[in-house]
């Protein structure tokens, strides 16, 4: 018999074009099924930063993930390796990737050829149109190319929670 506890650890995120701007979160929610690795943070101080100017808009979300198909275009925005790869003279910098989906969703993940590394979970997956269909959760080490996305319905459910 095993119980597993979670920690709670200190959260904070960084704000695009800065290095030494650190806003520290807390965690409002997780999914409760065991296999839906997506959480929601919030700022501590629940004030959105002037320097912010772009919020993904779940209500254009895809919520039927039998809609996405394979073949489709799957672009993954996000700071993999973190600082390593994000930290540039001029400050942090997002890195945009794109990719197909190769692979029929099981009703909770998506599996998409997008190149990617260690600190990308959490990253935004939209189609081409923009709109969020996943949230980057996993990948291979040993094969490039084979990363999965929780799919958006569950970021809805939790946002509407």
């Amino acid at each position: 018999d095993i119980e597993i506890k979670p920690i709670s650890k200190e959260i904070s995120v960084a704000l695009h074009n800065t290095t030494d701007k650190w806003l520290q979160c807390e965690v409002i929610d997780v999914s409760k099924e065991e296999d839906v690795d997506i959480g929601v943070l919030q700022l501590k101080d629940k004030t959105l930063p002037e320097e912010v100017t772009s919020v993904i808009d779940l209500s254009t979300a895809i919520a039927d993930d039998n809609a996405l198909k394979p073949g489709s275009k799957a672009i993954l925005i996000g700071y993999p390796m973190g600082m390593t790869l994000a930290n540039t003279r001029r400050g942090i910098k997002v890195q945009v990737y794109e990719g197909q989906i190769n692979k029929e969703t099981d009703g909770v993940s998506i599996q998409y050829n997008i190149t990617s590394t260690h600190g990308a979970s959490g990253s935004p997956v939209f189609n081409e149109c923009g709109q969020l269909i996943a949230v980057n959760y996993a990948g291979y080490d040993e094969a490039q190319g084979y990363n999965f996305g929780i799919v958006a319905k569950y970021a809805i459910d939790l946002a509407d929670d």
